[in-house]
Protein backbone atom coordinates (compact mmCIF):
# COMPACT_ATOMS: atom_id res chain seq x y z
CA UNK A 1 0.00 0.00 0.00
CA UNK A 2 2.96 2.87 0.75
CA UNK A 3 3.92 2.15 -2.50
CA UNK A 4 1.19 3.08 -4.19
CA UNK A 5 0.78 5.96 -2.16
CA UNK A 6 4.45 7.20 -3.23
CA UNK A 7 3.73 6.26 -6.97
CA UNK A 8 0.99 8.48 -6.91
CA UNK A 9 2.43 11.41 -5.30
CA UNK A 10 5.15 11.11 -7.56
CA UNK A 11 3.12 11.02 -10.87
CA UNK A 12 1.06 13.90 -8.91
CA UNK A 13 4.29 15.76 -8.62
CA UNK A 14 5.13 15.28 -12.51
CA UNK A 15 1.55 16.01 -13.36
CA UNK A 16 2.24 19.37 -11.42
CA UNK A 17 5.38 19.95 -12.99
CA UNK A 18 3.91 19.30 -16.62
CA UNK A 19 1.51 21.86 -16.25
CA UNK A 20 3.49 24.85 -14.68
CA UNK A 21 6.19 23.81 -17.65
CA UNK A 22 3.31 24.39 -20.14
CA UNK A 23 1.99 27.22 -19.00
CA UNK A 24 5.40 28.78 -18.76
CA UNK A 25 6.29 27.76 -22.24
CA UNK A 26 3.16 29.13 -23.06
CA UNK A 27 4.05 32.50 -22.11
CA UNK A 28 7.21 32.49 -23.28
CA UNK A 29 6.38 31.21 -26.79
CA UNK A 30 3.39 33.87 -27.06
CA UNK A 31 5.61 36.78 -25.91
CA UNK A 32 8.07 36.22 -29.09
CA UNK A 33 7.89 38.42 -32.08
CA UNK A 34 5.10 37.84 -34.39
CA UNK A 35 4.31 34.37 -32.70
CA UNK A 36 0.67 33.59 -33.19
CA UNK A 37 -0.34 37.65 -32.84
CA UNK A 38 -1.76 39.85 -34.82
CA UNK A 39 -2.14 43.97 -34.27
CA UNK A 40 -4.20 46.05 -34.85
CA UNK A 41 -5.44 49.62 -33.88
CA UNK A 42 -8.31 50.15 -31.23
CA UNK A 43 -8.49 53.65 -31.04
CA UNK A 44 -6.58 57.66 -32.93
CA UNK A 45 -6.58 60.17 -31.22
CA UNK A 46 -5.43 64.16 -32.57
CA UNK A 47 -3.84 66.63 -30.55
CA UNK A 48 -5.73 69.56 -30.70
CA UNK A 49 -3.78 71.20 -33.02
CA UNK A 50 -3.16 67.99 -35.37
CA UNK A 51 0.28 68.03 -35.14
CA UNK A 52 0.23 64.74 -33.42
CA UNK A 53 -1.81 61.18 -33.69
CA UNK A 54 -1.52 58.93 -31.45
CA UNK A 55 -3.05 55.58 -31.97
CA UNK A 56 -3.32 52.83 -29.39
CA UNK A 57 -2.33 49.08 -30.77
CA UNK A 58 -3.61 45.93 -29.42
CA UNK A 59 -1.47 42.82 -29.95
CA UNK A 60 -3.45 40.21 -29.68
CA UNK A 61 -1.67 36.71 -29.51
CA UNK A 62 -2.79 32.79 -29.23
CA UNK A 63 -6.65 34.00 -29.67
CA UNK A 64 -6.75 36.17 -26.75
CA UNK A 65 -4.87 34.29 -24.53
CA UNK A 66 -1.84 36.73 -24.66
CA UNK A 67 -2.14 40.74 -24.94
CA UNK A 68 -0.13 43.72 -25.35
CA UNK A 69 -0.70 47.27 -26.13
CA UNK A 70 1.18 50.31 -26.98
CA UNK A 71 0.89 53.60 -28.48
CA UNK A 72 2.63 54.66 -32.07
CA UNK A 73 2.58 58.63 -32.27
CA UNK A 74 3.35 60.51 -35.48
CA UNK A 75 3.97 63.60 -36.94
CA UNK A 76 5.02 64.64 -40.61
CA UNK A 77 8.17 63.91 -40.07
CA UNK A 78 8.64 60.79 -37.59
CA UNK A 79 6.99 58.30 -35.44
CA UNK A 80 7.36 57.03 -32.33
CA UNK A 81 6.27 53.76 -30.62
CA UNK A 82 6.08 53.59 -27.25
CA UNK A 83 5.41 49.57 -24.89
CA UNK A 84 2.82 49.31 -22.48
CA UNK A 85 4.08 47.49 -19.14
CA UNK A 86 2.01 45.43 -17.99
CA UNK A 87 0.96 43.05 -15.00
CA UNK A 88 2.70 39.84 -15.71
CA UNK A 89 1.49 36.52 -16.81
CA UNK A 90 -1.75 35.06 -15.71
CA UNK A 91 -3.25 38.30 -15.25
CA UNK A 92 -4.62 39.89 -18.53
CA UNK A 93 -3.35 43.52 -19.75
CA UNK A 94 -6.37 46.19 -19.47
CA UNK A 95 -7.12 48.59 -22.06
CA UNK A 96 -5.15 52.12 -21.15
CA UNK A 97 -7.05 55.30 -21.61
CA UNK A 98 -5.45 58.32 -23.85
CA UNK A 99 -5.93 62.08 -23.71
CA UNK A 100 -3.93 65.05 -25.01
CA UNK A 101 -3.37 68.55 -23.19
CA UNK A 102 -1.73 70.37 -26.21
CA UNK A 103 1.12 68.50 -26.62
CA UNK A 104 1.37 66.39 -23.79
CA UNK A 105 -0.25 62.72 -23.96
CA UNK A 106 -1.39 60.81 -20.96
CA UNK A 107 -1.88 57.63 -21.29
CA UNK A 108 -3.39 56.08 -18.07
CA UNK A 109 -2.96 52.22 -17.57
CA UNK A 110 -4.65 49.60 -14.90
CA UNK A 111 -2.18 48.05 -13.46
CA UNK A 112 -1.81 45.53 -10.26
CA UNK A 113 1.98 45.49 -10.24
CA UNK A 114 2.60 48.82 -11.11
CA UNK A 115 1.98 52.34 -9.78
CA UNK A 116 3.55 55.66 -10.30
CA UNK A 117 4.46 57.22 -13.58
CA UNK A 118 7.19 58.02 -16.04
CA UNK A 119 7.17 60.94 -18.06
CA UNK A 120 9.20 61.42 -21.73
CA UNK A 121 10.13 64.31 -23.71
CA UNK A 122 10.30 64.30 -27.49
CA UNK A 123 10.63 67.40 -29.09
CA UNK A 124 7.68 69.56 -28.12
CA UNK A 125 6.07 66.18 -27.05
CA UNK A 126 5.28 65.13 -23.61
CA UNK A 127 4.43 61.11 -23.20
CA UNK A 128 3.15 60.83 -19.41
CA UNK A 129 2.02 57.18 -18.79
CA UNK A 130 0.43 56.66 -15.61
CA UNK A 131 -0.49 53.38 -13.82
CA UNK A 132 -3.61 53.60 -11.81
CA UNK A 133 -5.13 50.52 -9.51
CA UNK A 134 -7.09 47.99 -11.27
CA UNK A 135 -9.82 46.72 -10.01
CA UNK A 136 -9.75 43.00 -9.28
Amino acid sequence: MNNRLRIAALALGFALILVYLTASLTSYFSRLPESNCTTSPVSSLWSADHAYQATLLKKDCSLGETIFYSVRIDNPTWFLRIEIEEDPYPDQAIEPAMKWDSHKLEIEIPAKAFIGSTERREDDLTIVRTYIPRNP
